[in-house]
């Protein structure tokens, strides 16, 4: 069990570390023997994007100059936030725990997590009104991202001993309805380009990832979508980078998700073999850009308010006042997920350890958590924002924040 959970570790520290633009000597490799040995969501601080795609992820000051927004430091305040949370300990015999495990999907009654086995890789269902553990379903090939939407599942599989390179499925599973696995897309992932990272879109009941193809100097790079509800497969946008032997010139895309007026992008842009970056939305007749700046892991929205995190720092953004208002830590420590809660209040994470929630209005931030050995990703399904904790002891537990709308 030691080895496991660190392997796991040693692989999100290698995926925070390579993670967003290209190297420019296409030769630097990575041996097979440099390759992670399986690839967990459960602390991973980012999506996965071309393995060569290796760079500094530090915002400077001339980033922040440059998009001309003033900016306000948020004020800790260590106030009783009010939220109703509720924890389940994972310790029936029937839950398997072999890996470092988080929630995946959440609904009134089940949470969905992946437990990571030697030799299995399964999907389990815990009931949150009975403590016990149903797994749903069991693969030897590997899972890779995961979420859910309506009632039903959807991940990418493929072999997570890889990080790019990969032949891939998409598959779906109703939660109800165990082992009914249908897949829905299939591909192959090449050029060092990674296998696709799922994200939802609520309100439009779709899911959403980055499919790349290459084809001759070409590299595509293409933001899909599934509908939930007529099975129906869309391009959304594209973009083309050309490679030659010495060159690059164009777009390539390194991650997206969807936001209430459009999908959100963030792509690095080589003109004249120069590169820069670009965060963005999209829309069926617009496309609008709203920050050139390297150094983005994390992104989100709503109809006013852009939030971006990364190393060492979280901005909200006022799309409306030209304000943005920011958190910086001295340690370095990324802050990653943020997770609204509703128009005026943002959950985040700080390292891989503690949960915040800042005030916009109040242009201030608090501690949610105390300091975990590991805190997983914060992630909102519904009325509900799902995280899990491992204490000392190696034991987890599923915590889960009941929201209140504005």
């Amino acid at each position: 069990m030691r080895s496991k959970v660190t392997g796991i570790i040693l692989v999100t520290v290698i995926m925070v570390a390579a993670i967003w633009v290209y190297q420019d000597d296409k030769n630097k490799k990575k041996s097979n023997s440099e390759k992670p040995t399986n690839i967990v969501s459960a602390v991973s601080n980012t999506d996965s994007t071309k393995e060569e795609d290796l760079n500094d992820n530090t915002k400077n000051d001339e980033d922040v100059e440059s998009n001309q927004q003033k900016m306000i430091n948020l004020v800790q305040k260590n106030e009783n936030l009010n939220l109703k949370i509720e924890s389940y300990k994972i310790s029936h015999p029937s839950c398997p725990v072999n890996s470092l495990i988080s929630p995946e999907y959440l609904d009134e009654n089940n949470i969905i997590y992946v437990d990571y086995g030697d030799e299995v890789t399964s999907l389990v269902k815990y009931s949150i009104k009975n403590d016990r553990c149903e797994v749903l379903y069991d693969t030897k090939v590997g899972i890779g991202s995961i979420t859910g939407l309506e009632g039903n599942l959807y991940w990418s599989e493929y072999n997570t001993s890889e990080i790019a390179d990969v032949d891939w499925v998409i598959n779906n599973l109703p939660v109800n309805e165990p082992r009914k696995v249908e897949v829905i897309k299939k591909g192959s992932s090449n050029d060092g380009t990674p296998p696709p990272t799922l994200k939802v879109n609520k309100e439009k009941n779709i899911l959403t990832w980055i499919e790349y193809e290459k084809k001759g100097t070409k590299l595509t790079s293409s933001i899909y979508s599934y509908s939930n509800q007529t099975s129906e497969t869309d391009v959304l946008m594209e973009r083309t980078l050309k490679e030659d032997t010495d060159t690059r010139d164009g777009k390539y895309l390194i991650s997206q998700t969807t936001g209430e007026t459009g999908q959100i992008f963030y792509e690095s842009v080589y003109k004249n073999n120069e590169k820069t970056f670009n965060l963005g939305i999209h829309s069926a007749d617009t496309e609008k850009s709203f920050l050139k700046q390297k150094g983005i892991i994390d992104f989100s929205s709503n109809a006013d308010i852009l939030v971006t995190s990364g190393e060492g720092y979280l901005d909200i953004v006022d799309l409306s006042q030209d304000i943005t208002l920011t958190y910086n830590n001295q340690d370095r420590l990324t802050l990653d997920s943020p997770v609204f809660i509703n128009k005026e209040k943002v959950i985040f994470r700080y390292g891989m350890n503690k949960l915040y929630m800042a005030n916009i209005k109040e242009k201030s931030y608090s501690p949610i958590t105390d300091y975990y050995e590991l805190l997983s990703k914060p992630k909102k399904f519904n009325d509900f924002i799902a995280y899990a904790t491992r204490s000392g002891d190696k034991s987890f537990t599923f915590h889960v924040i009941h929201v209140k709308p504005n």
